[in-house]
């Protein structure tokens, strides 16, 4: 039997060429190259959400654990708590002028900075009302 030759059939056999190959492998590391960057800043992000979230909650811990307004002294203060470094910075009452009326109660500045061992800071302002004859 004899085959007839088509005009469209060159007489190579069916493939891909080198070039052709070497072409698909480079668009596919390209695109495996950018979906791993992704996938890489998506993680960063989810590990710096997870720490920020962290150090919001410590710093919460801080806060809620703070003498009453009748005990607060005022000064600087440091320590260490599950893993977080804290500083908290609790101002002085103002003196009033002599011509002005005592009042009752008094603003005082705290301000708490929160470290946390990922490096991270967070400082938080509050005022607190205290009675004048409790500072003095």
């Amino acid at each position: 039997m004899c085959r007839e030759r088509r005009a469209d059939d060159s007489g190579r056999e069916g493939g891909f060429t080198l070039l052709e190959v070497l072409l698909a492998l480079a668009v596919t590391g390209a695109i495996l190259g950018a979906i791993g960057s992704v996938f890489a800043v998506t993680m960063k992000g989810i590990g710096s959400a997870d720490d920020r979230i962290a150090l919001t909650e410590a710093s919460r811990q801080f806060l809620a654990d703070l003498p009453h307004r009748d005990k607060l002294i005022s000064g600087v203060s440091t320590g260490r708590s599950m893993g977080f470094s804290w500083r908290l910075e609790v101002g002085t009452k103002p003196r009033p002028a002599k011509d002005q009326r005592v009042a009752l109660w008094v603003p005082v500045a705290t301000t708490l900075s929160v470290l946390s061992p990922g490096g991270r800071r967070l400082r938080l302002e509050t005022v607190r009302l205290v009675p004048v004859e409790k500072r003095q």
